[in-house]
């Protein structure tokens, strides 16, 4: 099956697998992780889109990636660590998606939604190369408040929780 979904799409054979894996390579190395708890999770979807392609395209590898929000460089192997331990505190804070700086200068309407974002939940980012944010919550509560003020803002909306 892994042959044909390569040939469908880089990101296809991950749904052979999971829920929860460390994909590298073009999406052809996939290692399995162990589930993290079943935290709520917000996603959210603008009416625009991005071609996947493009977002690539205009992707910055020349330089490090690294957390904005912590503004150091972002280590995988720990947080391979904290997901096989949850270490969930450590996730959240360390959260990063390189194609947001590629997406945003495509559309810089998506840059403003996920600072809007941010505002609300610091654990927001880009889910892949767009559209879709995602924001994760330790409780129901606060993912019940985000996704009430966010939810007729946007073309899709779901409040649902991390798969186990």
């Amino acid at each position: 099956m892994c042959h044909y979904g390569e040939k469908l799409g880089s990101d296809v054979n991950f749904f052979f697998f999971g829920p929860t894996c460390h994909v590298s390579g073009r999406g052809e190395i996939i290692k399995e992780l162990p589930s993290l708890p079943a935290l709520p999770i917000v996603l959210l979807k603008p009416e625009a889109g991005l071609s996947a392609g493009e977002v690539y395209k205009n992707l910055n590898l020349q330089n490090q990636v690294v957390n904005e929000n912590q503004k150091k460089p972002v280590d995988i192997e720990k947080i391979l660590e904290s997901v096989a331990c949850e270490d969930i505190p450590f996730i959240l804070n360390n959260l990063y998606n390189k194609l947001e700086e590629s997406s945003f200068k495509l559309n810089s309407e998506l840059e403003k939604i996920k600072n809007e974002m941010i505002k609300e939940n610091p654990y927001s980012l880009m889910s892949g190369s767009g559209t879709t944010f995602f924001s994760l919550f330790k409780d129901n509560h606060e993912a019940q408040n985000f996704y009430k003020k966010f939810q007729d803002k946007f073309y899709f909306s779901a409040l649902t929780t991390l798969l186990k």
